[in-house]
C-alpha cells in the first residue's frame, strides 16, 4: 500500500481506493495496564470507518487514523466509555 502523509494537516491519503483519512489523537483516563490498551483499542476500530487505532499506555493516549465522513470524536468517545475507559480529550 502507497499512502502520502502531511504532517502539516494530519491528512493522508490511501492509494487503494483514494480515501482521504485523518488522525485525531484522544486523550484516554482509566488505562492503567496492557490489557486497558488492548481493549481501547478493540472498540475504536471496531467504529465503522476507523482505519487503525494505536494506544499508547505511558502518554495515556489513542491516535486514531479514520475517515471523517464515516467516523469521528462522538463515536470515538462512545466506543471508549463502552469499553470502560474515559476519553477526557481531543486534538486534530
Amino acid at each position: 500500500m502507497y499512502h502520502i502523509a502531511s504532517s502539516r494537516t494530519d491528512t493522508i491519503i490511501w492509494k487503494e481506493g483514494y480515501r482521504i483519512m485523518t488522525k485525531k489523537t484522544l486523550k484516554i483516563q482509566g488505562m492503567t495496564c496492557n490489557h486497558c490498551v488492548m481493549r481501547v483499542a478493540k472498540a475504536l476500530k471496531a467504529v465503522p470507518g476507523v482505519q487503525d487505532a494505536q494506544v499508547d499506555l505511558q502518554k495515556a493516549e489513542a491516535i486514531v487514523t479514520y475517515d471523517e465522513s464515516k467516523a469521528g470524536s462522538d463515536k470515538f468517545s462512545t466506543a471508549v466509555v463502552d469499553a470502560g475507559y474515559k476519553v477526557v480529550a481531543s486534538a486534530k
